[in-house]
């Protein structure tokens, strides 16, 4: 009964301790991104977004190696979101159809206000454009390439799961952007702009292409049967029909009436005139 009591104590310890990590983290990125905003990413130092969270330069080394690691916070938060909503989603639905519906799933919670400011903040400071998209690409991506890995029964560094993870990546970011600019309901933008992708891709994934071999050498590599196809349809295509004996006669024999119809008469010789006689002959 000790031991049960002492062991339930540690898990709520270890619970509290936990929430006080998240919340210290959540006011550190909402201090920092707060203050990106209003003076720009390269004007705050480290010390500034310290002293405006009430704790010092030391204690926010502790939860960010650098400041750019804030920016880093949201993709991670919502990568992990993502992953649990996929989980859970049955295994007889069309994988892209699984996809939107985890994401409005994960963006029912999201808060817009801090998202609105993050997007902002990263389009404003191309010195941190290049890590954003990368850990977009390492972190996001990935989760959405396992993901249609597993549906497809193949692993989710394949070519067919890497491709379509890019595919709805940058359907993703440019529903953000569309929003970002345009207003309106982010989850409804990214629903309807991941429908796009579904209905050219189809729902069936039985449908969607499969990976093929990597071809070698510096050209596509041909099969043996492929090869023997090509040379078939080649040969029909440029074959001339050869001419049978037969036809090679009537042609002849239509050719050699034509030209006795078409020759001309042939001159008839002119009757000669009878010799005129002389006088006084004797006839």
């Amino acid at each position: 009964m000790i031991g049960e009591d002492r062991l339930g104590a540690d898990s709520l310890d270890l619970q509290l301790r936990r929430k006080r990590l998240e919340t210290m983290i959540l006011t550190l990125e909402d201090v920092a991104l707060r203050l990106f905003e209003e003076h720009g990413f390269a004007e705050v130092t480290v010390d500034q977004i310290a002293s405006e969270a009430k704790i010092s330069p030391r204690t926010f080394y502790r939860y960010f190696p650098a400041k750019e690691d804030v920016l880093q916070l949201s993709i991670d938060r919502r990568s992990d979101a993502l992953r649990t909503a996929l989980a859970a989603r049955p295994d007889d639905e069309p994988p892209l159809q699984s996809l939107r519906l985890a994401l409005e799933q994960e963006l029912s919670t999201e808060d817009m206000v801090m998202l609105r400011r993050w997007i902002g903040v990263v389009a404003a400071t191309p010195s941190v454009l290049r890590s954003v998209v990368g850990g977009i690409q390492l972190k996001s991506y990935r989760v959405m390439a396992e993901f249609f890995g597993s549906r497809l029964g193949m692993p989710g560094e394949a070519l067919v799961p890497t491709m379509l993870a890019a595919a709805a990546g940058g359907v993703i970011q440019a529903a953000h952007t569309h929003w970002f600019f345009n207003g309106g309901d982010l989850p409804t933008t990214i629903s309807e702009s991941i429908a796009v992708l579904e209905s050219g891709f189809g729902r069936d994934p039985r449908t969607w292409p499969v990976d093929t071999p990597q071809a070698q050498g510096p050209g596509p590599a041909k099969t043996a049967e492929s090869a023997k196809t090509t040379k078939t349809t080649k040969t029909a295509k440029t074959a001339k029909p050869a001419k049978t004996a037969k036809t090679t006669k009537s042609a002849k024999s239509a050719k050699s009436a034509g030209s006795a119809g078409s020759a001309k008469p042939a001159k008839t010789t002119k009757t000669a005139k009878p010799a005129k006689r002389r006088k006084g002959a004797k006839t």
